[in-house]
């Protein structure tokens, strides 16, 4: 679901850059999942915007979502959690949450293969199985994951070059049975 600013929010949000940065921390996350750019006395304004709200359930989502583990967390600088730009944009489309076209657009690399007239969406479709696999929803057979990945195509990425479900199953393979295998190891 692409988020539609309400007219009082500045999307100053700088997309490009934070597209670029590897990790974000809560805060940061929340702002840009938000149209907003981070730093500074960000509370401060966005209280006198009288989005301030929204920003602290926003936060709070995330956070919560870290907790469960719905939404992966790698070690940050003094022990800040951080989350990776493309892991926050899956997990908003999960969720249902609105956010900003431009972040989505941002963070998406253009859906071409390097072959001329051979657009792909691969990348699109093996962060959504790692998500899964991370967030331990996948499916147990890689044909009903390949129909499950074709679907989840059709609704968040319409306008996406998709594989049928039977290309789907052999472009996935290989990375279904390593994430399967990573899984099923014991510490």
């Amino acid at each position: 679901m692409m988020w539609e600013p309400h007219p009082i929010t500045p999307l100053n949000a700088r997309f490009e850059h934070w597209a670029a940065v590897a990790y974000w921390n809560l805060s940061e996350a929340a702002a840009l999942s938000l149209g907003l750019e981070p730093g500074g006395n960000l509370i401060e304004g966005l209280v006198d915007m009288g989005l301030g709200q929204a920003f602290l359930d926003r936060q709070q989502l995330i956070g919560r979502a870290m907790l469960s583990g719905a939404l992966v967390v790698h070690p940050g600088m003094a022990g800040t959690a951080c989350f990776t730009p493309a892991a926050v944009l899956s997990w908003l489309r999960a969720n249902n949450l609105q956010f900003p076209k431009e972040l989505a657009a941002a963070l998406e690399p253009p859906a071409t293969s390097g072959a001329a007239g051979r657009p792909s969406s691969k990348h699109l479709y093996e962060a959504e199985l790692k998500r899964r696999f991370d967030a331990g929803t996948q499916a147990t057979r890689i044909s009903q994951q390949a129909r499950d990945l074709v679907a989840w195509m059709e609704s968040e990425h319409p306008d996406e070059p998709r594989p049928k479900s039977k290309a789907m199953e052999d472009a996935i393979r290989s990375l279904f049975r390593g994430f399967s295998k990573r899984d099923n190891q014991t510490p």
